[in-house]
């Protein structure tokens, strides 16, 4: 138990260590890091919003494919 205690008393000093070094953290947040960041998160919700709208897409179009089944 108490080994399990220091491993987990090491991982926590060392979280916060990885926390400082982040430019948005703990840093200038308008440094070139810090921005590829937003830009970073932006393009991955613009591939998420395009993933859900081609899904969204492709279910409506399903759906029209049946409805023109059933009135033939």
């Amino acid at each position: 138990m108490g080994a399990a205690l220091s491993a987990g008393a090491v991982v926590a000093a060392r979280a916060q260590v990885a926390a400082l070094a982040c430019a948005v953290c703990g840093g200038d947040a308008d440094s070139d890091q810090a921005r590829a960041a937003r830009v970073g998160v932006l393009v991955l919700m613009a591939v998420v919003v395009a993933v859900l709208t081609a899904i969204g897409l492709t279910l409506r179009r399903w759906s029209k494919r049946a409805r023109a089944l059933e009135a033939k």
